[in-house]
């Protein structure tokens, strides 16, 4: 299901990005390709020492109601090609496919070794750079977000 939900995902992203020209086909990863790729995303060490992997994982343990994560890979919207990994997450208790945020990491092969960056513009409140600022950071975004998206101001009730 994950990865028909990635190849949909991507082939909308595709046919938004493309005029009247046929969509390209999309080029997976290859299992074991994808497998390296998210790991090195995991691996990557956040401001306060965590890493995203372990950032996420405590993100998940404390707000287990609010907070639900999943990973893929990403491909670009005119050639097909694989160019990343995206971090998928949902805030709230409605987990539909269409309702999950995303932080795109760019991932290159140098040297036959995956390379990551990761887009975050300093003080933009972005998931990314609350995610890369570590695990506070990254319960204080979701709670945060939470209580501006799920919770009605109006009667408490929860929308998500």
């Amino acid at each position: 299901m994950k990865g028909k939900r990635r190849l949909l995902a991507a082939a909308m992203i595709v046919a938004s990005t493309m005029t009247h020209a046929a969509a390209p086909m999309i080029h997976t990863l290859p299992p074991a390709k994808e497998a390296a790729w998210t790991s090195a995303v995991q691996a990557l060490e956040t401001a306060d020492g965590s890493t995203v992997l372990q950032a996420l994982q405590y993100a998940e343990k404390l707000r287990p109601t609010k907070f639900k994560v999943d990973y893929g890979g990403a491909y670009q919207g005119v050639t097909g090609d694989p160019i990343g990994i995206s971090i998928d997450f949902w805030i709230g208790q409605k987990r539909l496919d269409g309702d999950s945020y995303a932080i795109l990491f760019d991932v290159k092969e140098v040297d036959g070794k995956p390379s990551i960056t990761f887009p975050t513009t300093p003080g933009s409140g972005s998931a990314a750079e609350a995610l890369m600022a570590g695990r506070d950071s990254l319960l204080q975004f979701i709670d945060e977000n939470y209580r501006e998206n799920c919770i009605d101001p109006e009667g408490d009730a929860k929308l998500c």
